[in-house]
């Protein structure tokens, strides 16, 4: 359907969020939209609450039996889509009134595959856009570095807002061959934002176009992952074909990514809130890190100049396996994390 967008809600156990959320699609200035909402076998009032709205014939409910995860749940909602683009929105977070308005101007104006915008977050962080950049083949593989490094290297924009789907528009041509991973429990938006870039040609980063995150401690990003080395083992070996498939001779980048990956360790599996771990067996798994072969084979391949400074202390404590110094510095992230986030 010619000017039509197709917004995709996953959900699963949000009664307290997700009325605003479809209200907000309701209350948008364009109607040039559908909404499709999948129930991802939630136990709680969110199938309700969803049937108040589906009178509305833009709105479609699709129900799963079980609890699949966002994945599953975004792969059913692009086969279900009918519009020409897609844009992703999670259960608790919100469209500001004009973002379809300000999306079909921006698809009106400008010849582009992928649409990625600000981030403004409820706790008042911004991932800005100062000037807009157009990502053509010519220099699209400096925004796939951006992407893979998490670097924030660009004067005109935030690289952070990269590795999420909301926010972004998405032509439906150029991420129909590509699914959320269904294997991972982290990082599944960058892998598929990744592949998206690949398979685009023009690709803006625009401020003219704004996404609400709500912050939801309660949600999948702050959960505690007990198995985190092996998700991040499944990561890596994403990254890698991916890297290797499309020959784009990023290895020294995915490095750099994969450091970043032991601060996240620390941080959702060591540190975490819910850890059952006391400080002596924290600080002894931190001392059995330098023994595990995918940090070994991490921390040795490296290239320490390429990393920014708190990467580049890290780097050296990990060297020199100080482990306290390093469980110290992740108490230090956490402390950080927990006053941004009141949690």
């Amino acid at each position: 359907m010619e000017g039509l967008i197709s917004i995709i809600v996953p959900m699963y156990n949000v009664e307290n969020f997700i009325e605003r959320c479809i209200q907000s699609v309701i209350n948008q200035t364009r109607s040039n939209w559908e909404l499709i909402l999948i129930n991802d076998g939630s136990n709680d009032g969110t199938e309700d609450i969803c049937n108040k709205f589906i009178s509305d014939k833009r709105i479609h409910l699709y129900n799963n039996e079980v609890n699949n995860g966002v994945s599953y749940s975004r792969n059913i909602g692009i086969e279900k889509s009918n519009g020409k683009w897609i844009t992703f929105l999670d259960a608790d977070d919100e469209f500001k009134n004009d973002y379809i308005e300000n999306a079909t101007k921006i698809i009106d104006r400008d010849d582009c595959d992928i649409i990625i915008g600000e981030v403004d977050s409820s706790l008042g962080q911004k991932y800005f856009v100062k000037k807009d950049v157009m990502y053509t083949p010519q220099n699209k593989i400096n925004l796939i570095r951006n992407i893979i490094t998490n670097e924030n290297n660009n004067e005109n924009y935030d690289s952070k807002m990269l590795g999420y789907a909301g926010g972004k528009l998405y032509k439906k041509t150029v991420i129909n061959n590509i699914k959320f991973s269904v294997n991972i429990k982290f990082k599944e938006d960058m892998i598929f934002n990744l592949q998206a870039f690949i398979n685009s040609e023009n690709i803006l980063i625009t401020k003219d176009l704004s996404y609400h995150y709500i912050v939801n401690t309660r949600s999948g990003s702050f959960k505690y992952i007990n198995s985190y080395i092996n998700e991040i083992e499944k990561f890596k070996d994403i990254l890698e074909k991916i890297n290797n498939d499309n020959s784009l001779n990023l290895k020294s980048e995915i490095y750099i990514c994969m450091i970043t990956m032991y601060m996240k360790w620390l941080k959702a599996d060591i540190m975490h809130k819910d850890s059952s771990l006391t400080k002596k067996e924290k600080i002894k798994k931190i001392d059995e890190s330098f023994n595990i072969t995918i940090w070994q084979d991490i921390f040795h391949n490296v290239e320490f100049k390429q990393l920014t400074k708190q990467y580049k202390l890290l780097y050296i404590l990990y060297k020199l396996k100080l482990e306290r110094l390093i469980y110290l510095m992740a108490k230090i992230n956490m402390h950080k994390n927990q006053k941004i986030f009141n949690i």
